[in-house]
Formats: C-alpha cells, structure tokens, sequence
C-alpha cells in the first residue's frame, strides 16, 4: 500500500483478502486456508474473515463448531506486529460473531482493543493517509465497529454444485462490487464455495472449488490491465489464495504511467511512486513482475527508494533475480524427480570414459592420427561431463532458466555426439601401424631396409609372430574406437533423452501452474522473497 496516494479513500482499492482466514483445522471440508496468519499477510493479503464465539472474556476463533487454535487476541497481536514493522500498510478486518450473545462480541472486542489509537472503530471512510499502520474494522449486521460493509455474496452463493456456475456468479458480484466503489461503504465479494450440502457437488471440498476457481479469477482479473483507469473491485476474499493470484488483485490498483510502447506489442507500466515514502518503515527492494493480458505484456516495476543504485541498475538486477525464472520451482521439482541424475551420471560417466580411452590410444599411437590431432575424446568427454552436471543441478535447483540451459545444452550435444561419432570412425578406418614389422615387410618402400637374402626358419618365425603381434593390437585399437562410439552413440540417446524430458517438465510446470494458481502450496518457497516487499 505504501504506492497509494494518502488522499485515497479506502473504498477505491481493490484489496485481496481470505476467506475464514483461520481456517486451517478441521479437515478438507471446514478448512479454507493453507498459510498462517503471518504468511497471508506477508504474502499481500489485505483483508481478514474472522468468526468468533465469546465464552467467559475470551473470543475464540472458529469456523461453525471448529475451533482454529487461535483467539481473537492472539490475531490482534500478530496483525499489530505486522503493521508495527509496515506501517505504510493497512489490514481490514470483519468480525461475525458465532455466539448465542452475538451483541456482547462488540463490548468484547471494546475491550480488547482498549483506547488503542491504531484501531479504527468510526464508521466514517477514511482516505489511505489516514489509516496507514492501523487495523480497520467492517461492521455489518450485529457487529458495529467499523466502516460500514456490502456484501455482494447472496445466501446460497456459497454453495456450489458446478463450478462454471460459480465463476458466472462471480462475474455478477464484480460487477455489482464496481458499481458500488467509493462511497461509503466498503464492498466485499467472496469467490470462496464448497458443495457440502448440495447432492451434485458433494466431493467439492473449499480447496477443490478453489483450484478450478482461482485459475479462472486470475485470468478474468487480468483482462482489465489494458483499461485505464482500472476497475475497482473492493475486497476480493478467496479461498487458498497464491501469491500470483494476490498480486494479480493488488496490480488492478496501478494506473499506466509510462506510455512508452516497446516492440512486439509490449507496454512498460509502473508502480505509483511517491518520494516521501522514501524513509517509510519496511521499504522492500525493487521487484518486476510481469503478465499478460489480451496479447499485451505488462512489466510492473516497484522501485525501492532507500537503494543506493539508479533504477536501471535495479531493474536489471531485480530481473536477473526474478521468482518467475531463476527461483526453485516446486511443481519442476515434483515433475522431474530423479530423472535428470540418473541421466546425468550417465553423462559423466560416458565422459569420463571417453577421456580414459583417448589417453589409451594416444599413447599406442606414435604416429598421426584424429585423437593426436584433434584430440577429440578428451573435449568431447569435458562437454559431457559438463551435460551431465548442468543435467545433475537442474534437478537438484530446478529453477526455469538452469532446466532451459539443460534443454539448450543437450540439443547442442546432440550435434557434438554425432561429430564424435563420424571422428572415431574416420579414425578407426584409417589406423596403419606400418612402423611394426617393417623390418619383415618386402614391400617395405625404403631400399635400403629391403631384405635381399633369403630369411632363416626362425626368422620366418619371428615373422609370424610380429604380424600376429600387428593384428592383435590392431583388433585392441579397433575394439578401443568401436567401444568409443557406442559411447557416443549412447550419449547421443542420452542427450535426446535429457532434452527431451526438460522440454515435458517445462511444458507441465507451466500448464500446473496455470491449473494451480490458487493452490498455495506451491508458493510457500516464495514467501521469504515476498516478506522483503509485502506492501501493496
């Protein structure tokens, strides 16, 4: 939030919230949530659903009859260390009260926030300036501290039998939620559902509905990034929301600000940026996030203030250490398991002993030969070493851009195989030891070692035995250059084999995660690159 202008109300952003924020106990049909209560608001979620149920003097957190491990002031606490850290921020809560005495909950909480300063309690709507650093509370039906709150989300919307209904009743709340921004009220829509209850949708459990909906929400949402100014659409609360889809609700809040087009249709647009931010707490670095929508491609750029470097050194910087491509993917992970070892320790080895042999043969051949030459064993061999241990890391560290070095790598290597291919047997082909036995050879062409007396038996003998000698290192050196290129041959297998198999995990990583944006499993790695930066 530290880009938004002060003078801002709060009803004009868009803000990304959970649904049943403590939801993590209870089993697949209560929970609703898969990141702590300081992980979600690390991760940019703005706006927490909270029921409580008050016994003695204590609000407990539940869900229905589930009770979350947590209670009301436990929340407080952890939301109040989070703003004491990010003061540019602001966290909107909404509690319902669970209770029987559903009215005591508002002397409850009165009490349990006490005359603190950073509580806003009034029902009037304030501006961004006005409400950085504190928690905000949303009244609506018994509960009556706060802003005034609109929930576009009707009885029985929760419900879901069929999930393509769903989205089409979340269309129909957007719009109403974009109808209603910047008055008095906050608007809150919930894309949150589950099918217990209903007889058609009785297996969908919240996270089953939230894995074919939040895919969906975040390419809906991104259509509006070419629209100028952008559609506001209050708070959007979700089930297992992931950091892609959260960051998708937090970028409808940025308006163009560099109208320069680049080629190939790509528009540069930037984060508001205001300089006396420039000594606020919780300054993050620079970040670039990139999408796209409608055949555009969209760069958002969030400069960090406190950074000693001009802005190009930290945009080259920030996209040299982008998430989106030099991070761990787990999905890659997942998908690649112990593929790429086993075939990198074939490549190796396969190197190594290419190397072994070429040592061999050059020191079985005085004379000239491709392996003196051109030593090609022992580069070839390097190279596959090397296939081997990029093939090795991608799969150990497999981030996007070293399993795409790995895929480039092992096409390249399959040219390299064949060139070690056609090398061993030109080379095999054109082996004469013609140095060995020339003493017994009569056609030998030097006159003077031309034999002119008839041999003796046992030189006729040592004859035999020399050109027998001959043959059989000859079959040796032979039998050393086939076993080089069924190596190479093999490595050739190899290397389409490894290329082959990045190219398929790449292509899964990516349709996963299209198809699990929302799960937020996947995202967790990235929380500790999100905590340097949480800010809206």
């Amino acid at each position: 939030m530290a880009g938004i202008e002060n003078f801002r109300t709060l009803s004009l952003i868009t803000l990304p919230g959970s649904h049943d924020s403590m939801a993590l106990y209870g089993g697949p049909e209560a929970e609703c949530q898969a990141l702590s209560l300081k992980d979600q608001l690390r991760a940019g979620i703005r706006f927490l659903d909270l029921k409580v149920f008050g016994l003695g003097d204590t609000l407990y957190v539940m869900h229905g009859v589930m009770y979350q491990h947590s209670t009301l002031k436990d929340v407080l606490a952890t939301v109040r260390a989070f703003l004491t850290e990010f003061q540019t921020e602001a966290v909107l809560i909404r509690i319902q009260p669970e209770s029987f005495e559903k009215n005591t909950v508002n002397q409850m909480v009165q009490s349990l926030i006490g005359n603190d300063q950073h509580v806003w309690v009034t029902s009037g709507m304030p501006n961004m300036g006005q409400v950085r650093g504190k928690i905000v509370f949303l009244q609506k039906s018994t509960f009556t501290l706060g802003i005034p709150l609109i929930d576009t989300d009707g009885k029985g919307q929760t419900k879901v039998s069929n999930v393509k209904d769903k989205d089409n009743r979340i269309i129909k709340q957007l719009n109403q939620a974009t109808e209603a921004c910047g008055g008095d009220n906050a608007v809150l829509t919930y894309t949150s559902g589950t099918g217990f209850g209903t007889f058609w949708g009785m297996f969908l459990t919240p996270k089953r509905v939230a894995e074919k909906v939040n895919p969906w929400l975040n390419q809906y949402l991104r259509q509006f990034y070419p629209n100028q100014p952008r559609p506001c659409f209050g708070i959007i609360a979700m089930d297992f929301p992931g950091i892609d889809l959260i960051q998708t609700v937090i970028n409808l809040n940025w308006c163009l600000t560099i109208g320069q087009t680049l080629s190939g249709g790509v528009h540069l647009f930037s984060f508001f940026y205001s300089n006396r931010h420039k000594h606020s707490t919780g300054a993050g670095r620079m970040s670039v996030t990139m999408t796209k929508a409608d055949g555009i491609t969209v760069f958002t750029v969030t400069s960090d203030p406190q950074s000693v470097y001009p802005p190009l050194c930290q945009i080259l910087k920030s996209l040299c250490y982008s998430p989106v491509c030099c991070s761990v993917s787990q999905h890659l992970r997942r998908v690649q398991r112990t593929s790429q070892s086993v075939l990198g320790a074939l490549h190796i080895m396969v190197g190594l002993l290419n190397i072994g042999l070429g040592t061999i043969i050059i020191c079985s051949l005085p004379s000239w030969s491709l392996v003196e030459s051109t030593g090609f064993p022992f580069w070839l061999g390097g190279l596959f070493i090397l296939f081997g241990t990029i093939g090795i890391l991608s799969e150990k560290y497999p981030s996007p851009c070293l399993v795409i070095v790995n895929v480039i790598l092992n096409l390249a290597g399959v040219a390299f195989a064949i060139t070690a291919i056609v090398l061993s047997i030109i080379d095999m082909a054109s082996i004469y030891m013609w140095w060995m036995c020339s003493d017994y050879d009569n056609n030998y062409y030097s006159g003077y070692r031309r034999q002119t007396t008839t041999p003796t038996p046992g030189q006729d003998i040592m004859r035999e035995k020399c050109f027998e000698g001959k043959e059989l290192i000859l079959m040796l050196l032979r039998s050393m250059y086939a076993v080089l290129i069924v190596l190479s041959a093999l490595e050739l297998c190899l290397t389409i084999s490894s290329a082959v198999m990045a190219i398929k995990a790449l292509k899964s990583s990516e349709k996963g995660e299209k198809e699990k944006t929302g799960d937020p499993e996947l995202y967790k790695p990235l929380l500790e690159e999100v905590t340097c930066n949480p800010t809206v």
